[in-house]
């Protein structure tokens, strides 16, 4: 993965020059986080050694064109990269936050193994019609194996590879506020995403 390296001091952040060799270094053996600028919503990919990439949320406000367009970009982003989707974590039920998820599927990213499809239980996740069962229709439709997470009140860890995991964790409520947070831990590294 090709990025700019900062020196980060206390007051100040310089562009540096990594010689090759501390480049390619550094892409076996880190963890990148990459945030979109979605507007009203949330898109985060996390990406692990072997460029297996994990979705934490996929949406931009309510509208579905701007899902759509979305959707499209985290795809063309997938592929531009080769990265390899490994799983996809809406945090809630919201369209701002899992609206772009079925486009970004439908486009046939690389796949691992299985896919892991990890979200809280809550009923507005078993909508019969809109953007939901759209999103549902689509995970039944893939080619690799789904593997779903569904907790409420509870926590289960997902092997994500070498040296790397996912927590996941979701409590219970009502209507779509019931969030799974997930932490990624990867070697000393942690970093905790709260929907």
């Amino acid at each position: 993965m090709a990025g700019q390296f900062l020196k980060v001091s206390k007051s100040r952040a310089v562009a540096v020059s990594p010689p090759a060799s501390r480049v390619a270094a550094f892409e076996r053996s880190h963890l990148e986080v990459r945030m979109f600028n979605v507007g009203d919503g949330e898109a985060v990919v996390v990406t692990f050694p072997g460029k297996r990439s994990w979705i934490i949320d996929a949406g931009s406000s309510k509208n579905a064109r701007r899902n759509e367009k979305l959707g499209g970009g985290l795809a063309s982003y997938f592929s531009d990269e080769t990265l390899i989707l490994q799983g996809v974590v809406p945090s809630h039920p919201h369209i701002d936050h899992a609206g772009a998820f079925a486009t970004v599927l439908k486009s046939r990213p690389r796949f691992g193994s299985k896919l892991w499809y990890c979200r809280s239980e809550d009923a507005t996740w078993h909508k019969k019609d809109g953007w939901i069962p759209a999103l549902d229709r689509t995970l039944r439709g893939l080619s690799v194996p789904v593997e779903q997470v569904v907790l409420a009140d509870a926590r289960r860890d997902v092997p994500t590879g070498n040296e790397a995991r996912a927590r996941l964790f979701a409590g219970s409520g009502e209507a779509a506020y019931t969030s799974i947070f997930v932490l990624f831990e990867f070697r000393r590294a942690r970093i905790l995403f709260t929907g």
